[in-house]
């Protein structure tokens, strides 16, 4: 229950030391579905500059990655809750 383990500290802390945008993948660091959203809105709140999520229109039959792909449908909703906090942010 403790593989995957996301690590949002290191967000802020390669941004302290690098110029790059830092893209989190919420998808392989929780490795399950029900925990992609709201570690993605966690990622989007700690400054991430964008967000890479493992999608698919029928994730049970997903040849790759099952476990944490989500529906297009899910995927829209984070989209929008992710840019409402980004924009909370940073108004």
């Amino acid at each position: 229950s403790t593989r995957w383990q996301p690590d949002i500290m290191m967000i802020n802390a390669l941004k302290d030391f690098t110029n790059i945008p830092v893209i989190y993948d919420p998808s392989h660091a929780t490795g399950n579905k029900s925990f992609v959203a709201p570690i993605a809105q966690a990622a989007t709140a700690a400054g991430c500059d964008g967000l890479i999520i493992e999608a698919h229109p029928n994730p049970v039959k997903s040849i790759s990655d099952a476990d944490q792909a989500i529906t297009f449908e899910q995927l829209g909703l984070i989209v929008q809750k992710c840019n409402a906090i980004n924009e909370l942010i940073n108004s």
